[in-house]
């Protein structure tokens, strides 16, 4: 696991020495985009319509567009200005129960890992079994690449020890004002079909979450299915997709059926074990 930040953890005067870790890191397939006649990479190029010619580096500056083709030009000394303060510190600001912080918060992960040496590992295990224990995750600011950022920091119960989790604030979370309108449709729930939908819940429910398994991509294995067949110059097709599922027309007969479907999927695996 690569440190990409080493800095400290501040809550109230004390002062953990941590480093930050990419948790997360997409393992997609990327293509280039090919000139296709000769299969020559093609180039980018920033070029100006109004002038007709192609832009050099320095001859760019930033703008907010205030009005349709009106610009506020805005240089970068005066957004250097601007720039928060770089000390490499995470300060915590509040405490909250973490079950009280929606996932639509929450955008990407980090693993907060101690110090190296064991004397000033000691406050980082502290700090991770008392939130543990609390149930609380601390909400805090810190700087990365230039950018403020706020964060949640939380006991992670995979890694026993901190992940920090980057914050959305609240202008870039959009309100589920339609959903909302229409809860109160959830009291017309029918109490049969909702028993028969809790047991298809249960029949469905894995033993245990199991991300190496479970949280995998059909379609990325068959486009590197795909490409490791071209290397090779032999012929790949995929396997026939599942058959979309209709609309719901009788409720309760989905419900049945989806019950035995689960129901026949458990039976192999229960005699399996």
């Amino acid at each position: 696991m690569r440190v990409i930040w080493n800095g400290t953890l501040a809550i109230g005067r004390l002062g953990v020495p941590v480093g930050l870790a990419v948790a997360q890191k997409r393992a997609d397939v990327h293509f280039r985009t090919l000139h296709a006649p000769c299969g020559t990479p093609v180039s980018q190029r920033q070029r100006c319509p109004a002038c007709d010619q192609d832009v050099e580096p320095g001859e760019t500056v930033r703008g907010w567009e205030a009005a349709p083709g009106q610009f506020v030009l805005v240089p970068d000394y005066e957004l250097d200005q601007l720039a928060p303060d770089t000390d490499r510190t995470i300060r915590v600001e509040h405490v909250v129960p973490e079950q009280k912080v929606p996932v639509v918060f929450r955008d990407r992960t980090y693993w907060l890992t101690p110090a190296p040496d064991r004397v000033n590992r000691r406050p980082y295990w502290l700090l991770a079994q008392a939130l543990h224990e609390e149930e609380a995750a601390a909400i805090a600011r810190f700087t990365l690449w230039g950018r403020e950022n706020l964060g949640l920091v939380r006991p992670d119960p995979s890694s026993v020890g901190l992940a920090l989790d980057t914050l959305y604030l609240a202008d870039d979370v959009r309100e589920p004002v339609e959903t909302r309108e229409l809860a109160r449709e959830h009291h017309d729930v029918d109490q049969g079909d909702l028993r028969l939908a809790r047991r298809l819940v249960r029949a469905m429910r894995a033993r245990a979450f199991q991300p190496h398994t479970q949280l995998t991509s059909g379609w990325r294995e068959n486009v590197q299915q795909l490409l490791e067949a071209k290397i090779h110059g032999r012929h790949w097709a995929p396997a026939d997709r599942p058959a979309p599922v209709a609309p719901v027309v009788d409720l309760e007969r989905a419900l049945r059926e989806s019950l035995q479907d689960a129901n026949a999927r458990r039976r192999p695996a229960a005699h399996r074990g």
